[in-house]
């Protein structure tokens, strides 16, 4: 239904070179799926491995990869990321049943993440998932089929 790829956008903060890369992995379940996603996840890699290990890296994005299971060990392993810790009372950014874009099928889950390649010059201090809904005449509904994942990243002055 849609191409994935990444985009790349390069911002200087204090005279050092950050690097945001945003994807969209792969969605639905079985083994061809997953496949693709690891494939999706080693080019990755390579596409982050093409910088100086001085820039800061930060990846987003859908990874359509739940956190409770073990592919999710070999993304952050592969992409040599620091995982988020949430510090909110939501736990889950997808597969919502009260939304009306997309069929669901079983509980929600957090597939998408905000991830810090590791770097001693910056840190994640406070990670969130967000749930913003709209006020309509029938009460409140989401506006989208993902919560949003919020990070707070803080700097060395160095």
């Amino acid at each position: 239904m849609a191409k994935k790829g990444v985009v790349k956008a390069v911002l200087e903060v204090e005279g050092r070179a950050i690097e945001i890369f945003g994807t969209h992995l792969q969605a639905g379940a079985g083994m061809k799926r997953e496949e693709i996603r690891i494939s999706q996840i080693e080019q990755l890699s390579e596409f982050l491995s093409e910088s100086s290990d001085t820039v800061i890296q930060i990846v987003a994005g859908d990874f359509n990869i739940n956190e409770k299971v073990s592919m999710y060990d070999t993304l952050v392993a592969t992409l040599e990321v620091d995982a988020p810790e949430l510090d909110s009372r939501q736990k889950f950014t997808a597969n919502f049943a009260d939304q009306q874009l997309f069929e669901t099928s079983g509980s929600p889950k957090w597939i998408d993440f905000i991830f810090l390649r590791r770097h001693d010059a910056l840190r994640m201090e406070k990670a969130e998932i967000h749930e913003p809904r709209r006020q309509t005449e029938a009460g409140f509904s989401r506006i989208s089929d993902h919560n949003p994942i919020v990070v707070q990243f803080v700097m060395d002055s160095n």
